[in-house]
């Protein structure tokens, strides 16, 4: 490089520095400015609804609005691609998407917003992100009844499906934005089960309750099921850290516990990892464990694709997994297929989907995250440009009830992004992604999903193969799935200061417990430390949001007669 291109760059360097020096600085003024608020001076300005006569707001749909949008995460997505020419070309808007990939959602994002650079849209991870953002006074609150007027199919559609959507757009008594929702969030998933070892340890029948599933895992341990002549197999194994898989789910779900959620009991809402029955699961748990029968590397053990737990499950090591039976692993025409990964590496093993097992009192069942998803919110700037939330909200109500348009943001253009299955059937052969598109690569920089984020129940079903609802119907019946009473643990305003803290804690205890590292009554110690140490006050958050459910309810206009029936423990 020459003395002048050399002078070049250190010049834009030393903008570029100056520039990210600001927005530390933005951030760090803007925090160390509202730390300075008392509490109550901050809950009665961030309380007050901003000053916008949404009566008075026209679209005038002539008028072409410039719109920035975070989407959801999308590394490598490209600007000015077909789905982003449609919606433009429709609702009259020049699109500027704001791409930023995981990593960037929790670093790069809060530096943006701190130096006044918010998007006009924003989709919202989750409810403590959402909390976070409103309570730094970056999101525009939006009252129900401007939803309701400019959004109302949309809105039919989330309260018939997933009202408990409406908790995570919650805070300090304002609505800040039009929640998303994921049907196949609110479908249990069961087990499976090595069937060629069931078969040889002399058992017919995939087991049902706990104590057919104890038998089991001590054949399993015990009776050579792989015929090696070596005694080297476990019943199961388990992720002791991944909370969000709620390892173990299916021997608590048998005594009506999913220990990291909040539960209805008795009226009141209380965390489900501090109640007696977690402890009756934890006292079985460690029971197998000093019988052998579960793999002591449970606690390093991980679940996902090419983990250990697949890897363990699929190499003889243990013959059983939680939280597995999804219909892709027992698809034939999937390579990645489980019983087809099997069949390669033992021609004559084969998987089987498992049961909830049934516990004391006829209880089974696991956990799953519930159909709310994400949450569409606003920059509080636009209460100068009231109009582009309306238009936005007509843009999202029509992704609702306009199928071209639902497939269109959702998996792009037929025969260039996506055919069917079996394109003489239709419809109801399935959805498949065309190449170079099956590659998540190339989908994110089609954008794919980035302008629609939700779902709709009836174009999700209508587009299911017949052969998926069917394994759908039998294995993953929504009577199984034990869902947050909140929708999420962390939508309790206190969360962010002790949710992380205390869950670590429980999984740590519960190992230990489970190990025989500390006695069965340590459990009884750790129940009052997580009341003492945040969970008193979380647990009142959540009781106070409870109740406020069912206002917020009323007001959205949900029929009492649809609603899920919350994870309430007997």
């Amino acid at each position: 490089m020459d003395k002048e291109g050399n002078m070049t760059y250190q010049k834009y360097y030393r903008i570029l520095c100056a520039c990210l020096l600001a927005a530390i600085l933005a951030t760090i003024v803007w925090v160390l400015h509202r730390c300075a608020l008392s509490k109550e001076e901050v809950a009665r300005r961030d309380a007050a609804a901003t000053d916008v006569d949404w009566a008075s707001v026209v679209d005038n749909p002539s008028e072409r609005l410039t719109i920035h949008w975070l989407g959801m995460p999308n590394p490598g997505g490209v600007d000015g691609g077909w789905i982003e020419e449609q919606l433009e070309a429709r609702f009259n808007v020049e699109l500027c998407p704001v791409i930023l990939d995981y990593k960037g959602y929790s670093t790069k994002k809060p530096l943006m917003f701190a130096a006044g650079d918010v998007p006009d849209v924003i989709l919202e991870n989750d409810p403590i992100v959402l909390q976070r953002d409103a309570f730094h006074g970056f999101l525009l609150d939006i009252p129900y009844e401007v939803l309701r007027e400019h959004a109302p199919h949309y809105v039919r559609d989330l309260n018939d499906n997933a009202p408990i959507g409406w908790l995570y757009a919650y805070w300090n008594g304002r609505n800040y934005g039009l929640p998303t929702w994921q049907e196949g969030g609110g479908l249990s998933v069961p087990g499976v089960w090595r069937a060629d070892w069931l078969q040889a340890v002399g058992i017919d029948e995939v087991p049902e309750t706990l104590e057919e599933m104890h038998e089991a895992f001590r054949r399993f341990t015990f009776d050579d099921p792989d015929g090696n002549g070596v005694q080297d197999t476990f019943g199961f194994s388990g992720d002791a850290q991944s909370w969000w898989w709620a390892s173990f789910q299916d021997i608590f779900g048998a005594y009506g516990v999913t220990p990291y959620d909040w539960q209805v009991t008795d009226g009141r809402v209380a965390w489900g990892g501090v109640l007696p029955e977690a402890k009756e699961a934890l006292a079985l748990l460690r029971q197998w464990y000093a019988e052998g029968l579960l793999d002591p590397e449970f606690v390093t053990d991980t679940y996902g694709s090419g983990k250990s737990l697949d890897r363990k499950l699929l190499n003889g090591v243990i013959g059983y997994r939680a939280f597995s039976a999804y219909f892709n692993y027992f698809d034939s025409s999937n390579p990645a297929g489980m019983n087809n990964m099997l069949q390669k590496l033992n021609p004559k093993g084969r998987f089987v989907p498992g049961k909830f097992p049934i516990g004391p009192g006829g209880r089974r069942g696991g956990r799953v995250w519930g159909k709310g998803g994400w949450i569409i919110a606003f920059g509080k700037h636009l209460k100068d440009q009231p109009e582009k939330v309306v238009r936005v909200l007509h843009m999202l109500d029509a992704m609702v009830v306009d199928e071209d348009l639902f497939l269109a943001t959702k998996y792009g253009q037929r025969g260039v992004h996506w055919d069917y299955r079996l394109p003489e059937v239709g419809p109801s052969g399935g959805l498949m992604p065309l190449p170079p598109y099956d590659d998540a690569n190339q989908a994110q920089q089609a954008m794919l999903r980035f302008y629609n984020p939700g779902e709709n129940a009836k174009f999700y079903m209508k587009y299911k193969t017949q052969r998926k609802l069917d394994f759908m119907r039998q294995h993953q019946n929504p009577k199984w799935s034990l869902t947050d009473a909140l929708g999420k643990p962390d939508v309790v305003p206190s969360a962010s200061q002790y949710m992380g803290d205390l869950r670590g804690r429980q999984m740590t205890v519960y190992a230990e417990i489970i190990r025989g590292d500390k006695s069965l009554e340590a459990f009884d110690a750790f129940v009052k430390e997580w009341h003492s140490r945040g969970g008193e006050v979380m647990t009142k958050e959540a009781n106070d949001m409870y109740r406020m459910r069912e206002t917020i309810y009323r007001q959205v206009g949900v029929n009492p007669q649809t609603l899920e029936a919350p994870n309430e423990h007997p």
